[in-house]
């Protein structure tokens, strides 16, 4: 399946909108997308193989794509089928993420704040 979310940096940057999103680790976070569609494009955390983001659907698509991680299982629409649910955030979901339509872009940057949802054990 093709996607048109492959444009140049300069079109992203003419075309697209950006906005920062701060969240509490652990909880639910819906990322917004400024266009007026159902079932945009939606990429992501983790960078894929040659610094590309994952892509999690394609465009009109509303299943999610299975990308071999268990991220998909913490991934919903929202009541609107346009911005994408996330629960629980974890700080592994930091990034920027795409929604896109037709070659049109809306970026937003996730930051997470707290700890991180696995222990760490300092060995002495």
């Amino acid at each position: 399946m093709n996607s048109t979310c492959n444009v140049s940096v300069r079109v992203i940057l003419a075309q697209g909108w950006n906005y920062t999103q701060t969240v509490e680790n652990g909880t639910t976070v819906t990322i917004w997308c400024n266009m007026g569609v159902t079932f945009p494009e939606w990429r992501g955390p983790p960078v894929a193989t040659q610094g590309t983001s994952t892509v999690y659907n394609y465009q009109y698509m509303s299943i999610f794509n299975h990308f071999g991680n268990e991220k998909l299982s913490r991934l919903s629409w929202a009541a609107n089928n346009r911005d994408l649910r996330l629960s629980p955030v974890t700080k592994d979901d930091e990034g920027t993420y795409q929604c896109c339509y037709r070659f049109q872009i809306w970026m937003v940057n996730l930051l997470v704040r707290g700890m991180q949802n696995h222990l760490q054990f300092i060995h002495r």
